[in-house]
């Protein structure tokens, strides 16, 4: 695993400085173990068209979204790449496992799942770009339903477009994924 997995996840354990890290790496490094038993990354990438117009967004097929974030992000642009990635059902087993036994043990492995997944989708773009610059083109930074006026719900249309069921990755009713331990973006195909 890379640094950036401990660093993160020891962030997200509430770790604010250098020294609250360094307490935490014993636990960390006692989690990892466990992430890398449990986890089963997949994923799926997609290309799409997309526009804005009037304040809309338009991806593919799905119906317009008023979004100014995403008209900023996508201005420009005509082609998106939609991306799904997870750790598979095993990881969230795992990690409701451990929080029954060692309560610890089992918030290290949440933490350090999350960082995981998150590195895997930045390595994962990371390649993507560099297939795209082949054709002197770039990816904006990632941007996922939920964030900024892009309202979780939009998880619905998003996922059903990505069908990522196929992966494993279902909504729940609050339109929260399951396994947890997933992320769903977007980001903008660009000239540079």
């Amino acid at each position: 695993m890379r640094e950036a997995c401990y660093r993160d996840a020891a962030r997200f354990l509430g770790a604010k400085t250098a020294e609250d890290r360094e307490k935490l790496m014993p636990v960390i490094l006692e989690a990892e173990p466990h992430v890398l038993r449990a986890a089963n990354p997949r994923h799926i990438l997609l290309k799409a068209p997309v526009r804005v117009e009037e304040g809309q967004f338009f991806l593919a097929e799905l119906d317009p979204l008023p979004s100014c974030d995403l008209c900023r992000l996508f201005e420009g642009a005509d082609q998106a790449v939609a991306v799904a990635i997870t750790l598979g059902a095993d990881m969230d087993s795992c990690i409701r496992r451990q929080l029954l036994v060692n309560p610890g043990l089992g918030a290290a492995i949440g933490a350090l799942a999350s960082a995981y997944v998150d590195d895997l989708l930045d390595q994962l773009m990371a390649e993507e770009e560099k297939r795209w610059q082949e054709e002197g083109l770039s990816l904006s930074p990632r941007f996922s339903p939920g964030y900024g006026d892009v309202p979780l719900s939009w998880q619905k249309p998003f996922t059903a477009l990505l069908h990522t069921e196929r992966i494993g990755i279902r909504l729940t009713q609050q339109c929260l994924m399951i396994p947890e331990k997933s992320i769903t973006a977007l980001t903008a195909v660009r000239k540079r």
